[in-house]
């Protein structure tokens, strides 16, 4: 999330990225930024490049499983694992409020 992603690759370059349980293990504060970074390196214009995501959904299983043990909750939707692996909970809102910002 800190280091600039134009610094290896071009800006507007990247087509397609996929972001597949990436934004989960990133604190919620610091995702706007992790966004940022990513589409600096993205296609602009009508054309422009496509971010794939693949996370955990709010209210699914996992997420109940954590919501039933005591000291893993973080935050709203935020919960920490045993080894110590972060995962965030998205609603859809909440995921496209990340997007459109």
């Amino acid at each position: 999330t800190c280091e600039p992603l134009v610094d290896n690759v071009p800006a507007g370059c990247v087509d397609v990225t996929t972001m597949v349980f990436v934004l989960s293990a990133i604190a919620p504060d610091k995702m706007p930024a992790a966004i940022r970074n990513v589409s600096s390196v993205m296609r602009p214009g009508p054309e422009a490049g496509r971010v794939l995501v693949r996370d955990y959904a709010a209210g699914d299983l996992a997420q109940e499983r954590f919501a039933a043990k005591d000291g893993q909750r973080l935050s709203d939707n935020f919960y920490v694992r045993g080894d110590g692996t972060r995962a965030y909970y998205f609603t859809p809102s909440s995921l496209k409020g990340l997007f459109c910002d």
